[in-house]
This record gives C-alpha cells, structure tokens and sequence, in this order.
C-alpha cells in the first residue's frame, strides 16, 4: 500500500509487487508491477469505486458492479 507522494524506485517498485498478494495504491503504478491476485492502483480504482474483498473466499465486489457509474 502507498500512501505518500514518496518516488520509489521502478525495480524495488516491481520486486515488491511480485512477493504480495494484494497492491493497493494512490497512484498509477507501471504495467510490470504484477501481484498475484490484486493491483488496485489509480486506474484500476477509477473504473471500479471503492472495494470489497473478501480474503476467506478470494471474491472481490465493486460499487462500479452493484451500483453502476455515476458522475
């Protein structure tokens, strides 16, 4: 997860993804970061809204999905 406008190297960037599950971020992270399960980063959470996950399951539900787009 990355909460601050801190620059992080692109290779410890992409080395980090690779060993996790889940990413979520603020910001637009580049194409070679690839989890295993999850990258919920600007763009992707621009499309979807807001998340919920539901680890035990592995099932994840969007407000883009139950509610739509809205402005």
């Amino acid at each position: 997860m990355t909460r601050s406008a801190d620059m992080i190297g692109w290779r410890q960037l992409v080395s980090a993804c690779s060993k996790v599950d889940i990413v979520v971020s603020d910001r637009r992270l580049p194409d070679a970061c690839q989890p295993r399960w999850l990258k919920a980063d600007r763009a992707h959470l621009r499309k979807s809204g807001g998340l919920a996950l539901d680890l035990e399951r592995q099932t994840i539900v969007s407000v883009a999905d139950e509610q739509g787009q809205h402005g």
